[in-house]
């Protein structure tokens, strides 16, 4: 019988390599670091696991399946290339720990002066500042998926209150109080932490905006660990330089990495990381296991998990 070959393009170790081709004997798998490497095992790829260009994508013409080791699938889901007939599935999952641990790293550094200290160290000034605690603080969750659960788990540990905002309004447990989606204002009001943690899709670009940014508690903190191109940068930047609201923090930004003279790069009530809260080694294990048992699953004929819904992006 012809093997399928399932080509794996990221950087992964002998071990990891050979639990992909124990899952069965069916499969002829190939990996390569770089995209460039493999181009001559693109266009009879059967499967394809990890981060492909646009034109990549175009020349893959055997292909049935790709898999994303991400939770987001916007980019992808942007190239023309993509066709109908492609099934395409996440890591959905794996990364929430690492995400949620970001997230509240940014909360911390935020109430505590953080950024402030530490231009001080750099400066050589000794500066005392008061500081706020999380205990007893609101969080609001925008996207109530697997991360901003564990964001909730993680802050309610804290002693923190938990408004969360979700699409579909199912009782949550997870959640003080749960608001359907159209309630944003509601969220932004009451909350000192605003955390956005929804996917990005047609409905949910740049839907924070000046009139967000207002809508907000004066003195609260704006953190985006989703995509960049929920925000309006340029109404973030004008809500921090106009104390609108007290800082924010960002794992993501409309262009990554910002051009050298951005304002993000200014601002000193700003936390700027670069789209590395989901990167823990951790986090990718478990990424490959999620697709180890859909090559399973694939193989037998069966269910796959974290199919996305290609219209409505996730």
């Amino acid at each position: 019988m012809r093997s399928r070959k399932v080509l794996v393009l990221s950087k992964i170790t002998k071990k990891q390599l050979e639990g992909i081709r124990s899952v069965s004997s069916k499969l002829k798998v190939v990996a390569f670091e770089k995209e460039s490497e493999a181009s001559r095992h693109i266009s009879d790829s059967e499967v394809i696991a990890g981060w492909i260009s646009e034109e990549a994508l175009g020349k893959a013409l055997k292909l049935k399946w790709i898999h994303t080791f991400s939770t987001g699938v916007d980019s992808i889901l942007h190239y023309r290339t993509m066709r109908e007939d492609v099934i395409l599935t996440c890591s959905k999952g794996a990364h929430s720990t690492p995400v949620a641990e970001h997230a509240l790293m940014f909360m911390l550094m935020l109430a505590k002066h953080m950024p402030l200290y530490s231009k001080c160290q750099n400066q050589r000034r000794w500066k005392w500042l008061h500081t706020s605690e999380l205990r007893g603080k609101t969080v609001g969750i925008v996207g109530f998926g697997h991360i901003g659960k564990e964001i909730a788990r993680q802050a309610r540990c804290l002693g923190m209150r938990v408004i969360a905002m979700r699409r579909t309004r199912l009782v949550e447990p997870g959640a003080d109080i749960l608001l359907p989606s159209g309630n944003l204002n509601a969220l932004l009001s009451e909350s000192d932490f605003v955390v956005v943690a929804a996917p990005l899709t047609r409905k949910t670009e740049g839907m924070f905006g000046e009139k967000e940014f207002r809508a907000m508690k004066r003195g609260a903190y704006f953190i985006n660990i989703a995509r960049g191109g929920l925000v309006q940068e340029e109404a973030l930047v004008k809500a921090l330089r106009r104390g609108w609201i007290g800082g924010a923090a960002l794992d993501v930004t409309e262009n990554e990495p910002p051009p050298p003279k951005s304002e993000l790069y200014e601002l000193e009530n700003l936390v700027l990381t670069p789209h590395v809260s989901g990167g823990s080694r951790e986090a990718f294990e478990r990424s490959l296991g999620i697709f180890r048992e859909n090559l399973r699953r694939y193989i037998a004929g069966e269910t796959l998990l974290n199919v996305v819904d290609k219209k409505e992006c996730y």
